[in-house]
């Protein structure tokens, strides 16, 4: 994966593949983030007709689904988030006097973060036919590729941005 907004197409053995990776940040504790038209301008920058657009996050807390991006519904996939796995739960994580491994400094508590990620996935495959993002539509409209931003307060002098990798290829 190239860093930053780089882009990489190459062909080996007829294989064409362009990469880019945009990073992106929220204040807020959980933020469902549309990056539909970043992977369809991708999909037209590479000139692939047809192929596969992966979204993915490499980031553990957060995560890449497609669903539809109608507010309300955003609105439902937090609370239930929220219940699977709340803030205000006690995770060992959280516990600094007894956790001993992958201890970064200022580390924030997010067990919740890694908790509700279980629920959401790391990536999606996304068809492209005759240059177009075959994103799925639900039956009132047309489906987005969102990336969940888990830990909140992404960007704040205390947390990371999180990472959406892009990749298209046929």
């Amino acid at each position: 994966m190239s860093s930053g907004n780089a882009l990489a197409l190459e062909r080996e053995s007829g294989f064409r593949v362009l990469n880019r990776e945009i990073a992106l940040s929220s204040d807020l504790p959980t933020q469902f983030i549309d990056v539909t038209d970043q992977i369809e301008a991708l999909v037209r920058q590479s000139g692939i007709e047809n192929g596969l657009a992966i979204a993915f996050s490499s980031h553990t807390t957060a995560g890449v689904a497609i669903n539809e991006a109608e507010p309300l519904l955003l609105e439902d996939m937090k609370r239930q988030l929220e219940c699977f796995a709340s803030r205000q739960a006690d995770y060992q994580h959280d516990d600094l006097s007894i956790r001993t491994v992958n201890l970064e400094p200022n580390e924030r508590k997010n067990g919740h973060a890694h908790c509700q990620r279980l629920f959401i996935g790391a990536s999606e495959s996304i068809p492209v036919v005759g240059g177009v993002v075959l994103v799925l539509a639900g039956a009132a409209g047309a489906g987005a590729v969102l990336l969940a931003l888990l830990e909140g307060e992404f960007g704040s002098a205390r947390s990371p941005e999180a990472t959406v990798g892009m990749m298209v290829y046929e």
